[in-house]
């Protein structure tokens, strides 16, 4: 199992989806487009797959508002 460390650094770009550059740049520019907090949020969960509790550890929002199902 791979450690996870609060200092990591989050990634500034997301790779293009399926192959799809376009769809990629589009998907970059609106995860970039978020607010600070609500783009950590996004990356730690859907790129990182971190979940509900360890996101809102590493993040400090709120677990409903982290939480998604």
């Amino acid at each position: 199992m791979l450690e996870r460390y609060d200092s990591d650094p989050l990634p500034e770009n997301l790779p293009a989806v399926s192959g799809d550059a376009l769809l990629g740049m589009d998907i970059t520019s609106a995860v970039n487009s978020l607010e600070e907090g609500h783009r950590q949020v996004v990356l730690l969960r859907l790129r990182y797959g971190f979940d509900t509790i360890e996101t809102t550890r590493l993040s400090g929002i709120n677990q409903g508002t982290v939480r998604y199902d």
